[in-house]
């Protein structure tokens, strides 16, 4: 059986991301956007910044990918959001910053554009229709317009993933076209938010790369809400920096927001450990299992996530009909969590959330 299931994931690994999702809702809408960032989290992962030019907006819901589309390429990539809707919308009380001319690659001409990309473009699956959202918070002297986060892992096998993996100099400032996909969102469908207490977010590896988005939006635009949320990310660590590790920071700074909530993560160290005892990893000594890092609500744990921990984190049996779970990450530790998770006693199938990464 299980090498039944391990020929069904490569055999579906080998399907193009339009393949995959051809059942999920899409938008309707087509997005031009700027590559106007990069930033390096470690020598396999790179954070991109997608501007939305002329200070348009692009609606979506946290947990949501895109579908991006490369000039040259024949099929779009598909790649998850990981900023939050607010980042998304234009700030009015800023000026627009312009770009220097010599990081546009390409003038904004729609004709011009959309033959440039003709060969990808076919209707979307379905509609999605999206609440408005609120304005976005910039820093004093950052551009007006709103913008997109992708975290990209280095994947030379895969030609979207290898395009924005070039160096710097040749992508900053080219235009992409993107549509707004996916059904792994906040809030969960078919559950009333008013009866969710408690969030359990389940990241394996770049899986956490919708629950980030997921996670900063409870955080930020309701993090006076006293909502419980346990974040369970298992990684493998590339360095003995602690900061390498993908939104590891992130996640220590949003689950400080608020105080009167309880707010935890626990991360597994997975593979051969960079961070055993007696090692100096730049950040600590070392780790034990389940040892406080110096943050309150943060334990780090030297192996993976087991079953005992899923359950303890949702917490009483009584208390349960309140807890949603999101569990994200390689099928198979997917499949494995998410029926861990809807046979506990207390919960039930619609409030088990989950999205793997090929």
């Amino acid at each position: 059986m299980a090498s039944i299931l391990r020929r069904m994931s490569i055999s579906r690994s080998a399907l193009s991301h339009i393949e995959r999702t051809a059942r999920e809702p899409r938008q309707n809408a087509l997005h031009q956007v700027v590559l106007s960032r990069i930033d390096q989290v470690n020598p396999k992962i790179r954070l991109l910044r997608l501007e939305i030019p002329d200070r348009g907006q692009i609606t979506f819901l946290p947990g949501q990918w895109l579908d991006v589309h490369i000039p040259g390429l024949s099929k779009p990539g598909g790649f998850t959001i990981t900023s939050t809707p607010r980042e998304a919308s234009p700030f009015p009380h800023l000026q627009s910053s312009p770009q220097p001319e010599s990081t546009i690659k390409e003038p904004s001409v729609q004709p011009k554009l959309i033959q440039q990309f003709s060969p990808q473009l076919k209707q979307p699956s379905a509609q999605v229709e999206l609440p408005s959202q609120p304005e976005p918070f910039h820093a004093p002297g950052a551009s007006s317009n709103g913008y997109l986060e992708l975290a990209i892992q280095s994947s030379p096998q895969n030609p979207p993933a290898a395009w924005l993996w070039r160096p710097e100099k040749e992508i900053l400032g080219e235009i992409l076209l993107l549509r707004v996909g996916g059904s792994f969102v906040w809030p969960p469908p078919g559950v009333d938010v008013e009866e969710v207490n408690r969030v359990v977010l389940v990241a394996g590896g770049v899986g956490v790369n919708p629950l980030i988005s997921i996670l900063s939006h409870l955080c930020v635009e309701q993090g006076a809400v006293p909502l419980s949320i346990k974040v369970l990310y298992a990684a493998r660590p590339l360095t003995r920096e602690m900061g390498d590790i993908l939104f590891y920071n992130r996640i220590r700074g949003l689950i400080s927001v608020n105080e009167s909530a309880e707010r935890t993560l626990d991360l597994y160290l997975t593979g051969p450990s960079l961070f055993r005892k007696g090692q100096n990893t730049g950040v600590q000594e070392g780790i034990n299992d389940g040892e406080q890092t110096g943050a309150e609500g943060v334990s780090i744990h030297n192996r993976r996530i087991s079953h005992e921990d899923l359950i303890e984190a949702l917490g009483p049996v009584k208390e349960r009909r309140g807890v949603v779970a999101y569990v994200c990450g390689p099928a198979q530790m997917t499949d494995e969590f998410v029926k861990v998770l809807q046979g506990v006693e207390g919960m039930s199938k619609e409030r088990v959330l989950c999205e793997k990464w090929w």
